[in-house]
């Protein structure tokens, strides 16, 4: 079996680097080294993280290849489950281009990538909400749209049943429905701490009308009709992504880069983010380090990872990444395991 066949069926199997996407010494971050002209990378990973209660998968492989000096192109592809099960969510191919060359005497090294997204856009789906209406049934063989407030927290529970003066002077006041909406494609646009937005839902019901009788079953078919993120996190929206990369050696074993960030999408507005990050390797196949991502914006979405980064051989590097929010809109935490394998 040859080299580049191993190479594939390494990177598929095993996880990758996900949400940075494709650097070489980071997890979360993009750097600025890039394969040798004729050589390439192979990336897969995968990532879980929980957010108040919910839980949230993503697998991303991809590819680096070096044309020429200092240019690469690659690709990347996202798979997600946010709750509905797993899909195909993305695809990006994408330009490397090292600014600075590589034997420059300048102390930051200086690399751009930018590329394109394109995306499933997928819709929330519908949820069903179970009903029990004590005492009396309620005349609900109606549909209704009417705008109430999601909670932040995502999770999900039980509607109380019809509510609101279009099912009658009986039916009771509409309460807050908890329906779970993705971080990523929630509204994110209220500063930490303050009250969430309201979110327009469809409801639609039926039953039996009956003025007394035992506490009665029915359901509720709630959808979300949430915008995508305001930030840099969008896994399934078509955006134009351009990274600036910032990077300089502290010492012979620290490492030290920033990322700056945007985000352009089809519709709506820009998005700007920054990254921050450095690492110390204790010896060539062993690392630590700390890194940082997050939103310039309203979309106020901060995290930050303790990650462990190692080398058995020139050809293959393994890393692990254990990550927390740093505010109510991003994950409360998260698990990275990524692999990069050098052909």
């Amino acid at each position: 079996m040859s080299p580049l066949r191993k190479s594939f069926i390494i990177a598929a199997l095993l996880p990758t680097l996900a949400r940075a996407h494709h650097g070489r010494d980071f997890i979360l971050l993009q750097d600025y080294s890039q394969p040798a002209q004729g050589s390439g990378n192979l990336t897969s990973g995968f990532e879980w993280s929980r957010s108040g209660g919910a839980d949230e998968y993503s697998v991303e492989p991809g590819l680096l290849y070096a044309l020429m000096p200092r240019v690469a192109v690659g690709l990347t592809g996202t798979f997600m489950d946010e709750g509905t099960g797993f899909g195909y969510a993305s695809f990006m191919p994408y330009i490397h281009w090292q600014i600075t060359p590589r034997s420059s005497t300048f102390p930051i090294r200086i690399a751009l990538v930018t590329g394109y997204q394109f995306a499933e856009n997928r819709d929330p789906s519908p949820v069903k909400v179970k009903v029990i209406t004590p005492g009396k049934r309620l005349p609900v063989t109606k549909s209704a749209t009417r705008t109430i407030t999601l909670p932040d927290d995502g999770g999900g529970s039980e509607d109380p049943g019809p509510c609101g003066p279009e099912y009658g002077p009986d039916a009771p006041p509409c309460p807050t429905v908890p329906v779970r909406v993705s971080r990523h494609t929630r509204h994110a646009g209220h500063d930490p701490g303050g009250p969430p937005q309201p979110t327009t839902i469809i409801v639609s019901s039926s039953s039996t009308s009956n003025t007394s009788g035992p506490p009665t079953t029915s359901f509720l078919y709630v959808t979300p009709e949430t915008p995508h993120g305001e930030g840099i996190h969008r896994h399934a929206e078509a955006f134009f992504s351009a990274k600036l990369i910032l990077e300089a050696d502290l010492t012979k074993d620290d490492k030290c880069l920033v990322n700056l960030i945007n985000i352009t999408p089809e519709s709506g507005k820009p998005a700007w983010g920054y990254g921050v990050g450095c690492r110390h390797s204790f010896t060539h196949s062993i690392g630590v380090g700390l890194e940082a991502i997050g939103d310039c914006g309203d979309a106020n979405e901060h995290e930050i990872v303790l990650a462990t980064y190692l080398s058995p051989t020139h050809h293959l590097t393994f890393n692990l990444g254990i990550g927390h929010g740093l505010t109510k809109q991003s994950s409360d935490f998260s698990l990275r395991t990524g692999l990069v394998w050098r052909f």
